[in-house]
Order: structure tokens, then sequence, then C-alpha cells
């Protein structure tokens, strides 16, 4: 991760989780914070991945301010290019 530097902001791990469960051809995201975020998310611990999980169907569901609250608890990750 060392091009992407990590942030504690809840917006950018929800950003992260997005970006690992939602891959969107019409999204362009540099292929280094993909890298980044896909090692960000390897490291986690299980009861990590059950948050990432939990935050990403909170946002599917439609509250984005719940999914941004769960995202909170999980590691510092990269920041958003």
């Amino acid at each position: 991760m060392d091009q992407h530097t990590l942030s504690n902001d809840a917006e950018h791990k929800l950003h992260a989780v997005m970006i690992l469960r939602d891959r969107s051809p019409d999204i362009a995201m540099p292929a280094s914070y993909i890298e980044a975020c896909n090692l960000w998310y390897a490291l986690m611990s299980d009861d990590e991945k059950a948050v990432a999980a939990s935050a990403a169907a909170t946002f599917h569901s439609g509250d984005f301010r719940k999914a941004v609250a769960i995202a909170g608890a999980l590691p510092p990750a990269p920041r958003l290019p």
C-alpha cells in the first residue's frame, strides 16, 4: 500500500469495501488503488471481514449513513485517489 496512504475516514473505508464488492466497469479507479484495497481486505481478520460485509449490505439497503458508521469500525483503509 506504499502508493496509497491509509485513512481512518469512515467514508474512505466504506468506499474501499464497495470497490471490492461492486467492481463496476463504470467506476474508473487506478489499478494501484484496487490492489491496495485488495491487500487491505486480505489483511483483515474474519471479524473485520464480517463488519465489511455488514457495511456493504447496509449500503445496498439504502442506508448510507448507517453503512458509514459501520465501516468506521474497520482498520484504516487506502485513501481515495
